[in-house]
This record gives structure tokens, sequence and C-alpha cells, in this order.
């Protein structure tokens, strides 16, 4: 199997003119982090590095061999990466007008970058191999493949959500990204939502799928076992410890996300706001955890600015009248010794956003906790809330839902609490992520599917 995908599951840093190699966690690394030794497999992708390497610091990182990294230059990367993908992709992928036009400046970036993978791809292909393209950063890799006379199985996975035809076909350029599509042999997506919204948009635009193509949703899961044991590594056990001195006594809600418009951040803050009033602010704390993410493009550090304020006026307005200050608000990514903990100290987990393909922190929160005391209050627009239907689902723009399905998640009896929670346990230790891969690669690994 050659997967492909924008990052390779490694990052890059440099201390004092040196570069290390470290394995990198979150997103699609974490998810087939658990699986690549289940698998033969060469990984094709980008090592998050900003500056082009040379071949002498390539072979000097001493790469695993399964790894194959893509150098990109910093200027290139600008406008494939932050212009293009993260620009026009990104939002377009969860039905937002895009915060740029793209030009041809960009999309002539973003094809040299394809053309990378494509040769990359080509030079350690074999012919019984299965090609596996990850996520929107590489729409236009199938198409370029099948251009380059590839006839090996390609199958595509999209982590974001998939528009409506009435959001995809306002785009000038939706036919690019249809087109190639249409030339995989097995299309993944995260809910049948996205995969009805791609039927409808691929009908509109009078293309067809590949002969014998499947077309399927394939929800992504976790490593369950890789959180439900974590309590026996030390690191967890301190932390632990450490929380159990500042929070006991007190209900816990945690929210968990990376910086994005699309996480309804700012909604959460005030749905939070009028719950600390209702059960007294001295009762509950608001643990926010914000990655920092895409903090060069104008819209997040507009967000970061908000949140920082919206924080800061709760936060005083309480401590005025009350004396304490429930929301504690860390823009830092969480590793996942320290994350697993705070899983395991929530009462309620808060996930609202206005629309995500899945939204795995959920599914990690119910794996870390061995106790039926959690509970979650989830947006009803996120692809979790598809197979998770026993969490409290909520609209996440209305912030007087939220507050409502809070209070519920706080007051909820005992007996009622652990019946969803034996449901919520159940899905995600089924439909894990050795499963998700499983679905995947069965359908893709087909012999009996036309290539034609």
């Amino acid at each position: 199997m050659i997967i492909a995908s924008n990052r390779l599951p490694v990052n890059i840093t440099e201390e004092k003119g040196k570069l290390t190699l470290h394995r990198s966690l979150g997103g699609l690394a974490t998810a087939l982090g658990s699986v690549v030794d289940n698998y033969p497999m060469l990984w094709i992708g980008w090592p998050g590095f900003k500056k082009k390497l040379t071949q002498k610091q390539l072979r000097d990182l001493s790469f695993p061999e399964t790894l194959v990294p893509i150098t990109i230059s910093a200027q290139l990367l600008k406008r494939y990466y932050d212009h293009l993908a993260n620009g026009t992709l990104w939002p377009l992928m969860h039905g937002i007008k895009p915060t740029r036009l793209s030009i041809k400046a960009d999309w002539d970036a973003t094809s040299e970058v394809t053309k990378r993978f494509s040769d990359a791809i080509s030079e350690h292909l074999e012919s019984d191999d299965v090609i596996w393209v990850h996520d929107y950063h590489l729409v236009l890799l199938p198409k370029m493949l099948r251009d380059h006379g590839v006839e090996n199985r390609i199958g595509f996975f999209l982590h974001t959500p998939f528009p409506p035809a009435k959001t995809l076909l306002k785009w000038k350029h939706y036919n690019r990204m249809l087109e190639s599509l249409s030339r995989v042999d097995v299309l993944g997506f995260q809910t049948e939502r996205d995969v009805v919204n791609f039927k409808e948009c691929l009908a509109a635009a009078k293309l067809t799928m590949r002969k014998g193509a499947i077309v399927q949703a394939f929800p992504i899961g976790i490593d369950y076992k890789a959180y439900r044991s974590a309590v026996k590594v030390p690191t967890v056990g301190m932390y632990l410890r450490k929380l159990k001195k500042t929070v006991t006594g007190k209900k816990v809600i945690l929210s968990v996300s990376r910086l994005d418009y699309t996480k309804g951040i700012i909604e959460q803050l005030w749905a939070v706001e009028k719950v600390l009033e209702d059960y007294g602010p001295t009762k509950v704390v608001y643990k926010l955890v914000v990655a920092p993410s895409r903090e060069t493009v104008d819209e997040y550090q507009r967000l970061k600015n908000d949140i920082d304020e919206t924080v800061d006026v709760i936060n005083k307005r309480l401590k005025k009248r009350y004396g304490v200050e429930p929301i504690e608000f860390a823009y830092r990514s969480h590793g996942f010794e320290e994350l697993n903990a705070w899983y395991r100290t929530a009462d309620v987990l808060l996930v609202t956003p206005k629309i995500d393909g899945m939204n795995l922190v959920v599914k990690e929160y119910i794996a870390a906790r061995d106790d039926e005391r959690g509970a979650i209050v989830l947006s009803e627009t996120i692809g979790a809330a598809f197979q998770l239907k026993d969490a409290i689902l909520v609209n996440p723009t209305d912030i007087g839902a939220i507050s409502q399905g809070l209070q519920a998640a706080l007051a909820m009896p005992a007996l009622e609490r652990i019946k969803r929670w034996k449901a919520l346990r159940l899905n995600v230790r089924r439909e894990n992520v050795f499963w998700w891969t499983k679905q995947f690669l069965d359908a893709l690994q087909d012999k009996n599917k036309s290539q034609k």
C-alpha cells in the first residue's frame, strides 16, 4: 500500500542549525500510526519543514525506509498550502465562502506539488500495489496519476465534509476537483450526508465515476485500546494527581479543538457563561484547550484575538461578582498523556463545531474513560453525531441550545448517564481505527473490481 498525504507522520525541528526528526501527533498521523505495522506500507508526504531541504540534509535525517519525503519550498508552500488548500478548499469543503479567490499562480503551485507526489509514487510503484490518497490537499492527484498511465487501484479518503451542490457549483473550478475524484476506484467519505452531496455534485456536473468504482461512507475511528490503557502510563498518573488537587469538588467541562473558525469556540464560551451563572462559577471549571493552527492567516489571528477577549470579559465579570475565574484557557497543543488525564477528569465534554468531517476528540474521550460518569454535548452537524446518537445533540449555532445541553449533561441522572455511556463506548470500541482501515482496504484491494 502506498499512502499519499500532505503530511508525513513526522516533524523536523531545527536547533542551533541541527535538524532532528520526530514522530508527530494528531490528524492522520495519529489515525494511521496505529495500523502501519499491520500492512506493508510506503508513506509519501511533506515532512512539515518550511525550508527546502538538500539531498544531504534528507540523508542525514535518516528517514525510515517506509517514509518518502516530498520537499516543498516556502514560496511554493504559501501558494499551494496557505492560498489554495487552506484559503479556498478548506472553507469550501465546510460549506463556507472561501476567504480568497484562487489565482493562476496558486493553481500552478498546486500542480507542481501534485506532480512531485505523482512522480514519487510512480518511482516506487509496482504492479500489484494499491494507492491510498488522503484529503483535499491532494484532490488533483488521482487524475494526474491516471493521465500518466497509472492503472493500479486508487482510493481517496476525504477527512473533511463534502459540500452540497448549491455551494460547490458556485465555485468556478469545481470541475477540476470532480473530474479527479471520478477517476478513483474507491472514494470514501465520513458520512452518508457527504456521499449524497458528492453524488449530487457529480450528477450536476454531468460526470460519472470510473467503471466499478465504490463511493461509500467509511467513518474513521481511533485506537481504542491505546486510550483505554493509557492510565498505566506513569506520566498520565502524574497529570491525574495534579488535576485532582485543583478540581476536586468541582464539575469539569472540557473542550478540545484547534484554532479554526469552523469549531464554534466563541459560541461555546457564551453558552458556558450562562451555565456558570446558573450552576455557580465556584462549582464549575471550564477547561478550554485550543491548539495553535495557521497563525499566519489573518482570519485565524482575528479568531485568536476574539477568543482572548471573550475569555477575558467573562472571567473578569465573574471574578468581580464571585471572586473566581472559572474559564481555564490553554492556547497550546496538549500531548497524549496530558490530554488523556483531562479526558479522565472531565464530567462533560463539549464538542460543538459548526460542521466537521468526523472530530475524533469525542471518540478519544469515550475510549479514555474507565467509568460511566462521562457525558457529551455534541454538535448535531459533525460526522461523529451520525454514529454517537446517545450523546446530547445540539445545534452548534444556537447558544441557548448549547447551554441547555450542558445543563442537561451536568444534571443527568446516574442511570441515564450509564445507559448512554455504554452505547457510546460500544460504538467507539467496535468501529475503531483498525475497523476503518480494514473496511477501506478490503474495498480497495478487491481484485474483482474493473480497472477500466
